[in-house]
């Protein structure tokens, strides 16, 4: 299920009119090109860097970018983030194009001057209000995960832990993956985080099958918080019928995509916003129907049904009472006069 109810929602037009679609970009990026290391890989970095700028444009997004050879780039994504205003509806996105290390302690991206901490990422995240997408293609990425993790955040990591330090092909199949028509797997014209992030996957181990080598990188998705992550295999194992032990990633992710549709488009950004938090805990009590007693599952799947409703008929324009017409007021006819007395003749 796409949106519960997104057959209530009629076009942009018909909200809003032509010329009233929201002002506001649909999403907002931050991109950090770190450290080249060699120049092999800055070549790789910048490709990548021209893919996601190029859906930024298309998907009408904000976007700013801190370069590779900034060497004051640590500062510039702090002030970048103080700078941010923290209360509006618009999603962030956090992209980390480059390297990363980790020394059992603490997990970094390398910049081209002082290196990225993931505790300070997450210290600068922590007061914004707004969804958040991290997508950290670094090696030794999967580090960040758990620092990271928050309810209703997605992150993404091209590893699964600190320990896997070989560069990371994943990131040059998500860039590749944002405007690929074959990621869109519901065909239903946007390749949202989830879908992205399985395109990826796959291209990521396919890579390694047919270069005969040991797969030395396991990406991970992680949106409901528990710091885990969820991999390409697990959710393959679920798809052929397997059980997992733990609630696994992707209800929250399955909602939000770089380049939205037009329909998406013309919904407000803070409506969005509750619609996709909503349709995530659809999907969470679904998973929990077995531990409910039955009335107590249809109650609250009601529940959260009308709160999704409410949200689509508050899009929907009120309609103008029509203007009653008062009938034409009849002109009285003149009486006729009354004829001429003929003479002799009584009046």
């Amino acid at each position: 299920m796409k949106h519960v109810f997104i057959t209530l929602l009629v076009s942009m037009t018909a909200l809003f009119g032509q010329d009233e679609a929201p002002s506001l970009p649909v999403n907002e990026l931050l991109i950090v090109v770190g450290a080249e290391g060699e120049e092999d890989y800055g070549q790789a970095f910048m490709e990548n860097l021209a893919q996601w700028k190029l859906a930024a444009a298309k998907g009408k997004a904000k976007a700013a970018v801190i370069d590779a050879h900034d060497e004051n780039a640590l500062a510039s994504i702090e002030t970048y983030f103080k700078e941010s205003p923290k209360d509006q509806a618009t999603p962030l996105w956090v992209i980390l194009i480059g390297h990363g290390t980790y020394n059992r302690r603490q997990a970094y991206f390398n910049l081209a001057g002082p290196d990225l901490a993931a505790d300070d990422l997450q210290k600068w995240l922590a007061p914004f209000k707004c969804p958040i997408i991290v997508v950290n293609t670094a090696s030794a990425s999967g580090a960040f995960l758990p620092v990271l993790s928050e309810k209703n955040r997605i992150t993404v990591t091209a590893t699964k832990s600190g320990s896997e330090v070989n560069f990371a092909s994943f990131g040059n199949y998500l860039a590749e993956a944002l405007l690929n028509p074959e990621a869109d797997f519901n065909n239903d014209g946007e390749n949202s985080v989830f879908e992205v992030f399985q395109y990826a996957a796959r291209q990521t181990a396919e890579y390694y099958e047919q270069e005969g080598r040991i797969q030395t990188e396991t990406p991970l998705l992680d949106d409901n918080g528990d710091g885990r992550g969820t991999s390409l295999k697990d959710y393959d194992a679920i798809r052929d019928g397997g059980t997992s032990k733990r609630e696994p990633d992707g209800s929250f992710a399955k909602r939000w995509a770089l380049v939205l549709s037009p329909e998406e488009q013309a919904i407000p950004p803070e409506v969005r916003q509750k619609r996709n938090v909503l349709e995530a805990q659809v999907d969470e009590l679904r998973n929990r129907r077995s531990d409910l007693e039955e009335d107590d599952y249809y109650a609250e799947l009601e529940g959260l049904a009308l709160q999704i409703a409410d949200l689509y008929s508050a899009l929907e324009p009120e309609e103008e009472e029509p203007a009653v017409e008062s009938p034409p007021v009849e002109e009285e006819a003149e009486a006729p006069e009354a004829p001429a007395p003929v003479e002799g003749e009584e009046r």
